[in-house]
């Protein structure tokens, strides 16, 4: 619906042997920081307020700036669609 907010759940783990501190993420364009501790799993809610009708691509990416040394680069980032009427 325009005008209103959508929320979004985004499941993160950490499959990794280091802690991650104050690393960086995206919803849309909105920048956000997540601590996360080696072989966490967590789940994040966050809110995009939808202000115009019709089909969008929402993107979340996880360390956008690829600053966090990984086995597997490619999961750390995700699109949906979404209709706004």
């Amino acid at each position: 619906k325009i005008n209103s907010n959508a929320i979004f759940k985004l499941i993160v783990r950490n499959n990794g042997l280091v802690d991650v501190s104050q690393s960086k993420y995206k919803i849309y364009d909105q920048d956000k920081i997540l601590s996360i501790k080696a072989g966490e799993e967590k789940i994040i809610f966050d809110r995009l307020m939808l202000t115009n009708s019709g089909s969008f691509d929402i993107k979340s990416v996880l360390d956008p700036e690829n600053l966090i040394d990984e086995i597997n680069e490619a999961n750390n980032e995700k699109i949906i669609s979404v209709s706004v009427s």
